[in-house]
Formats: C-alpha cells, sequence, structure tokens
C-alpha cells in the first residue's frame, strides 16, 4: 500500500497548505506538476521490494525445484506472479486515482483518465525490471532491503540527469531503459 499511501500523504499536506496560504491555481498547478511525480515514483521505489522477494525466497529455499517436479514450468511460474504482482500493483493505483476524486483536486480530475493509463503501462515495465533484477539477489531478506536502494539509484538518478539534459533522443532512451524516468516525464507532462 506505500505505492498508495505516500503520495497521497504528500498531496493532502500540500492540498492543506495551499488553501492555508490561498495560493494562486495556477500555482497550485505548477507545484503539484512538478512534486506529484516525485512523490510517486518514491512511493513505487519503496513497494518495489514486495515484488521481488517472493522469486527470490522460492529460489532460496529451492521451492522452484519442487514446482519444476510438480509439472509446473518456469513461464507459467513468472508469469503467475507477474499478473499476481500487478494485479496488487493496479489496486493501489486505482485508489490513488479515486482519492484525487474525493478530494476533489482539479488538476488530477481533469487527467485521471491519461495517469491511469501511464501508471498502468509503467506497471508491466516496473515489474519486469523487478524480475530481471531478481536473479542479482541470493536471498530474500537481502533483496527486499537492497532493492530499494538499487531502484533509487538506477531510477532516480537517471531521470534527474535526463531533465538537466535537454535533449529529445537522450531523454527517450533513458525513458526505455528505465522505467523510473520515463514515469516522471510522462506523469509530469500529463499533469
Amino acid at each position: 500500500m506505500m505505492g498508495f499511501i505516500i503520495p497521497l500523504i504528500y498531496v493532502i499536506i500540500i492540498q492543506i497548505a495551499f488553501n492555508k496560504f490561498n495560493v494562486n491555481d495556477d500555482v497550485q498547478n505548477l507545484i503539484l506538476g512538478i512534486a506529484f511525480p516525485v512523490l510517486n515514483n518514491l512511493g513505487l521505489i519503496l513497494t518495489c521490494g514486495v515484488f521481488v522477494f517472493t522469486p527470490v525466497e522460492d529460489r532460496e529455499l529451492k521451492l522452484r525445484y519442487l514446482l519444476n517436479f510438480a509439472g509446473m514450468r518456469s513461464s507459467a511460474y513468472y508469469i503467475g506472479y507477474f499478473f499476481a504482482d500487478w494485479i496488487i500493483f493496479s489496486i493501489n493505483q486505482t485508489l490513488l486515482v479515486l482519492m484525487f476524486f474525493v478530494m476533489k483536486i482539479q488538476l488530477f480530475e481533469d487527467h485521471a483518465w491519461m495517469y491511469y493509463l501511464c501508471i498502468e503501462v509503467f506497471g508491466f515495465a516496473f515489474i519486469s525490471s523487478i524480475y530481471a533484477l531478481n536473479f542479482i539477489f541470493d536471498k530474500g531478506e537481502t533483496s527486499f532491503k537492497y532493492i530499494t536502494l538499487f531502484m533509487m539509484i538506477f531510477g532516480i538518478l537517471p531521470a534527474g540527469i535526463a531533465s538537466l539534459i535537454q535533449n529529445d533522443t537522450f531523454n527517450t532512451v533513458v525513458g526505455a531503459i528505465f522505467p523510473m524516468s520515463a514515469l516522471a516525464t510522462n506523469t509530469s507532462a500529463i499533469l
């Protein structure tokens, strides 16, 4: 639920500050357009340990051999886990979009369908990249701890570099390689 809770808490805090200081609508849209992609990526990065823990632990405890012996192929195993993780991811993001309507944030209400489409497509790339990285870990506990750090380095750093370099080709390549950078860029552009 971190992918839902962290951005929501910060958006609520930002909205309270806007109401207290009577901030202009254009300034509100600018601040939310910059702050929300960063906070959303942070929330997603903090959740990535959930997606990597089970495959690493299954490999560590040799449960994959048992499933293979029972007739389950590796492709069925990973596709099943992938869709289960994607459903969990989708539930969090659906709750986040619904909360924008409950809070009546006009900026998000106007572009909710585009954001939701963007985040659902991102979910495939995000979970796939985490699955690709699960092979560098030997234990479930270490994977849960260090995948967040790994995703911060390879998620936030390329997004920061891409925002500094104003080259469309470079930004497209970075967005294709690092899904976090593409999400931040697209979410900011949508808002």
